[in-house]
């Protein structure tokens, strides 16, 4: 059998276990990970570089609005200090899903941002994301993927 087939057959096993509740799920404590992201929005909000960086798993991926994927927590937080932190302020966040399993978690939400660029008016965008957390050993939750794009197909000036 080649390895193609042989993941196939291993992931729909795994599938197959888990929808037939064989395997049991793990607690997942939600407000943990709700206190993790209310400490991301509150290290968005303060400005602080390092703060929000110390938010993403060492080796964490944006997949940012048009934008190239951006690996590792280094260049993540080149990423803020150089495009994002000064721009970037957020409004009327409504969690749609939240979901976990183990040390792995996910949200999905809606927000609205100001996106604030010189030579542009300040115009509140609809936007949403997926969020991939991950729980360290130490208990606490980081980012390990922040995926986001606009809810609309172009900014107006």
């Amino acid at each position: 059998m080649n390895k193609k087939a042989g993941l196939c057959i291993a992931l729909f096993t795994v599938f197959m276990l888990v929808s037939c509740g064989h395997v049991q799920k793990e607690i997942f404590d939600r407000a943990q990970l709700k206190a993790a992201k209310l400490k991301f929005g509150q290290a968005i909000d303060s400005g602080n570089i390092d703060d929000i960086a110390d938010m993403y798993t060492e080796n964490a991926m944006i997949m940012p609005n048009f934008g190239k994927i951006v690996r590792s927590r280094s260049e993540i937080k080149e990423l803020w200090k150089r495009d994002l932190v000064k721009q970037f302020i957020s409004r009327n966040d409504v969690e749609v899903e939240m979901d976990g399993y183990g040390d792995i978690a996910y949200e999905v939400t809606q927000y609205e941002f100001e996106y604030q660029q010189q030579g542009r008016v300040t115009t509140w965008i609809p936007s949403k994301n997926v969020h991939i957390w991950k729980k360290m050993t130490d208990g606490t939750w980081k980012l390990h993927i922040d995926i986001w794009n606009n809810s609309v197909s172009s900014v107006k000036d």
